[in-house]
């Protein structure tokens, strides 16, 4: 029960509670810095049975979260990726570019007229241009160039439309801006 307590702590400070990383001798109480290293609130303490009552609160640096076993790591977002020697760096903006194809079918062949684009990251449904509609063909190409995206991990769906704008082919998928990337997406009736 104590535990819940310290939780919501833990969560306004940006910490986390960790666990105990030494035996509890019956009445006794240790520092939470001998239990995990780092910056500490508060002390384990133990029951006449060597049961542990209360947890440490303990807590990392800006830009560092505890890992599993209460020890600073570097912290990665979505938009960050990870480099040589545990190293966060963000991941380098760019456009997307898609090209597709229907069944190894050309949008002519597979009669498709347009192609629906959603795109998702962490803060949800990219604004896209058109509405994410674009036609399946433009300037001789099977597919579209979309501009200016954060460095990021990305989900999309793919819906291939008639000519009446019904879907007749989709795909659902992720990939990962850092730079300018390229991705052949092959939909499926």
């Amino acid at each position: 029960m104590r535990l819940i307590p310290l939780l919501a702590l833990a969560v306004l400070l940006g910490s986390c509670v960790v666990p105990v990383h030494q035996e509890c001798s019956p009445n006794q109480s240790y520092s939470c810095s001998a239990s995990c290293g780092l910056a500490a609130v508060g002390q384990q303490v133990c029951n006449a049975n060597g049961t542990s009552l209360s947890s440490c609160v303990c807590s990392c640096p800006a830009g560092f979260g505890p890992n599993s076993r209460g020890d600073c790591m570097p912290v990665c977002d979505i938009d960050y990726r990870w480099t040589a020697g545990n190293v966060c760096n963000p991941a380098a903006p760019g456009n997307i570019t898609l090209l597709w194809n229907f069944a190894g079918m050309s949008c002519a062949q597979a009669g498709v007229a347009s192609v629906q684009v959603e795109l998702y990251s962490y803060r949800g449904l990219e604004s896209l241009s058109n509405s994410g509609v674009y036609p399946c063909n433009f300037g001789g190409t099977d597919g579209v160039t979309l501009q200016n995206f954060n460095g990021g991990e990305y989900t999309f769906a793919l819906n291939g439309l008639d000519a009446y704008g019904h879907s007749v082919y989709g795909l659902e998928g992720g990939l990962t801006v850092d730079g300018s990337i390229s991705l052949t997406a092959g939909m499926v009736h």
